[in-house]
């Protein structure tokens, strides 16, 4: 995850600081910084699975084969 990580870790701080401080304002844009990186991270979990299951096929259409000794 990389920088993800403590880029969560400095909004959870703020909002616990915060609240100590009765910041409401401040608690409010941290929670909210904080789920839209949330969001941001779930995303790319589901299109990264979606990019590994793999695709189902169509079944190929049979040909039909010609049939001997007609026609001639």
């Amino acid at each position: 995850m990389g920088g993800w990580g403590s880029a969560n870790g400095r909004r959870g701080l703020q909002i616990a600081a915060s609240q100590l401080l009765a910041q409401n304002t401040q608690e409010r844009a941290g929670e909210s910084e904080m789920f839209d990186r949330l969001r941001i991270i779930e995303k790319q979990r589901s299109e990264n699975a979606a990019a590994r299951t793999p695709k189902l096929r169509k079944p190929a259409k049979l040909k039909a084969k010609p049939q001997e000794g007609r026609g001639s």
